[in-house]
Parts: structure tokens; sequence; C-alpha cells
């Protein structure tokens, strides 16, 4: 339930951007300090996303909230943040890699990937999706936070 609270707060976070400002708590604020810190240096980050059957359908959309909210705070580009975003389910899946594949990537075209991710619903395989992630975080810049 904590998850969802931080997605949500995340979400009016963004609304509020453009009307007023909100008060968030010590944590949340924390987390996206972290993310601005970093929003203009080399890095690496890979979503690991689980679409197996026990996360359900509400869950998935708001962990795709997540991400993209998240990745909004950084700099999605070839010279500042490099993303990718892998699920796991009966077997793991490379929704994009910019870590690998950075020509014409950029922040609207990993919103519109995120946004068409489908929901597998499957068996659970979380050792695939983690070794898929650090396959790819392997192949990563040398100088690029990880």
């Amino acid at each position: 339930m904590e998850f969802k609270k931080i997605v949500l707060t995340i979400a009016l976070l963004v609304a509020a951007a453009r009307c007023d400002p909100v008060t968030i708590d010590k944590e949340l604020g924390t987390f996206i300090g972290t993310l601005e810190t970093y929003s203009l240096t080399p890095n690496a980050v890979v979503f690991v996303v689980d679409e197996s059957g026990s996360i359900g359908s509400q869950t998935y959309q708001a962990v795709k909230l997540f991400i993209q909210l998240t990745a909004r705070r950084l700099s999605v580009s070839p010279e500042y943040s490099r993303i990718a975003v892998v699920s796991f389910a009966n077997v793991p899946r490379t929704h994009t890699n910019y870590i690998q594949d950075v020509d014409g990537n950029n922040m609207c075209t990993l919103l519109k990937v995120i946004k068409n991710m489908d929901y597998a619903a499957a068996y659970t395989h979380t050792s695939l999706g983690m070794a898929l992630a650090r396959d790819i975080l392997a192949q990563a810049r040398s100088n690029a936070n990880k």
C-alpha cells in the first residue's frame, strides 16, 4: 500500500506543479531531491517490472505511472540518463533499452513505450528479469551512475 501512496503523491505533484505548490512528506521529498541531483549527470537506469498474475492490472498500471513520473525527473538523452525497461513473468522482456540503443531516443519516445506496455498476467520468474537487467547494466557507459 505504501508504494501506491508514493505513486499517487508523485502524480499529485505533477498536477500541482501546474497550479499551486504542494506540501510533500520528508521521505518523498528526499527521493525527489535525489533524482534531481542526478538529472544532469550520466546515468544508466533499468526499471525492472513484475508483470506476473499476482500483481494485478491496477498495480501494474500504478507501476507504469511510477516509471513515467520518475523518468520525468531525469534528462532522458544520450548525454545524460539512458533508461531501459524490462519486465518478467514467464519470460523476461525488454520493452526499451536506451542504455545500448541511444539514437533517436528521448523522453517522448520513452513515455510512449511505457504507455504501450501490456500486462502479461503470467507466472513469476523474478530471477530472469533481474538477470536481464544486470546484463543491460553491464553494457552501460563506464562513467554512468548505475
